[in-house]
């Protein structure tokens, strides 16, 4: 627990050392478990569509990244990845949206942000995005939705769709 909320927590070389096991490789063996979420490539493809600038920011290591690109194929549909390793902190820390927005440019009064993670929204909302969604369900797998902490709140990126 000491390094959740670091960039740590995410980073499998870290990892691999602390625990002397080569997780870059065990991912690589579960990769057939990784499953884009249901409606995904619908609600992506209606963005690039409506010409919308579409970033994936992420706290993935950038290892665990291009196995997820690589199985999903998704990563097209994408303007610019950015990772909180790249900005240097967790999408949680408000930092990160400071860092991204100067090296984005973006308008927090138009952009879209969507994650599972409620430390990543509270951050986001505190840095003042306008638009946030909480997607209840972490997992493609998964079939509970929990507290939504008064964001809007969608289990299936169909909600999204016009």
């Amino acid at each position: 627990k000491v390094h959740e909320g670091t960039l740590n927590w995410t980073d499998i070389d870290f990892w691999s050392r602390e625990l002397d096991l080569d997780i870059p490789a065990l991912k690589e063996q579960i990769r057939h478990l990784i499953e884009v979420h249901p409606h995904v490539e619908d609600f992506l493809r209606e963005l690039k569509s409506a010409d919308k600038k579409v970033i994936l920011a992420t706290n993935a290591h950038y290892k665990t990244l291009k196995i997820k690109l690589r199985k999903t194929e998704i990563g097209g549909y994408f303007d610019k990845v950015i990772t909180s390793s790249e900005i240097g902190c967790p999408k949680e820390d408000i930092e990160f949206w400071k860092r991204t927005e100067k090296i984005l440019r973006f308008d927090r009064e138009k952009t879209v942000f969507i994650d599972d993670v409620m430390e990543n929204l509270e951050a986001a909302r505190e840095f003042g995005i306008r638009y946030i969604v909480l997607k209840t369900m972490a997992s493609s797998k998964d079939k509970e939705a929990g507290d939504n902490g008064n964001f809007l709140a969608v289990g299936d990126f169909r909600e999204l769709l016009p």
